[in-house]
């Protein structure tokens, strides 16, 4: 861990560092199952699977709804930006969430809402579902904490 911060007035906290996975050989093949499907809870409706599906700009049909702080839609080219920028000598885009205020994300299976504020200008994304620090959150995606979290390489089938 890298860094921790907690504000006792309103019960928020903020961390930062980074988690290695490895795969436990020990295991029986029902324990597999059964831990197969808790990755599967733990992604469906996580920031993971959030970032994933705007990557690919399919949020509605993955069961996500993007709105802005009037309950209206926010369509994808609306806070989503592709920046160009040189990777050594070739012209790589990235993606970048930019959006002058909160986002209210909602996820069909659990109905329940998220707040996503920016705290700086643009926020880069990849496909894995990573995303650079410096996104405030609050609501049902920040329920799935440490415990919850899957590796980058993870793959819902």
């Amino acid at each position: 861990m890298d860094k921790f911060e907690y504000y006792r007035k309103t019960g928020e906290f903020n961390y930062q560092g980074n988690i290695l996975f490895n795969e436990d050989s020990t295991i029986n093949s029902t324990s597999k199952m059964l831990l197969e499907e808790k990755r599967k809870d733990a992604y469906l409706g996580s920031r993971m699977h959030f970032f994933r599906a705007l990557w690919a700009n399919e949020l509605t049909s993955s069961g996500f709804r993007v709105e802005n702080n009037s309950n209206e839609t926010i369509n994808y080219n609306s806070f989503v930006l592709n920046k160009p920028y040189l990777q050594g000598s070739d012209m790589v885009i990235k993606k970048v969430i930019s959006y002058p205020a909160e986002l209210i994300i909602t996820y069909n299976e659990t109905g329940g809402k998220s707040y996503m504020i920016l705290l700086k200008p643009e926020i880069y994304f990849n496909e894995t579902g990573y995303f650079d620090p410096g996104l405030n959150w609050r609501g049902e995606m920040i329920v799935k904490r440490i415990g919850d979290m899957l590796p980058y390489e993870y793959e819902y089938k």
